[in-house]
């Protein structure tokens, strides 16, 4: 049995990461809800448009 490290510091030691292996786990999406295109999880905007989906910690809206 292979332990994941918890929380996850995203070293990749585990093979989390590699798609190859049977731990494999695909990063989540975010659709755009302007364009359909990916949402970046750490700022919140679209990578497609820049459109702002979301704000993050730290950030408030101007």
């Amino acid at each position: 049995m292979i332990a994941l490290c918890y929380p996850c510091t995203s070293c990749g030691k585990c093979g989390k990461f590699k798609k190859d292996s049977p731990l494999y786990t695909p990063t989540p999406t975010l659709p755009c809800m302007k364009c359909g295109g990916d949402v970046d999880l750490e700022t919140g905007k679209c990578t497609k448009c820049g459109e702002v989906a979301f704000l993050t910690a730290g950030m408030r809206d101007k």
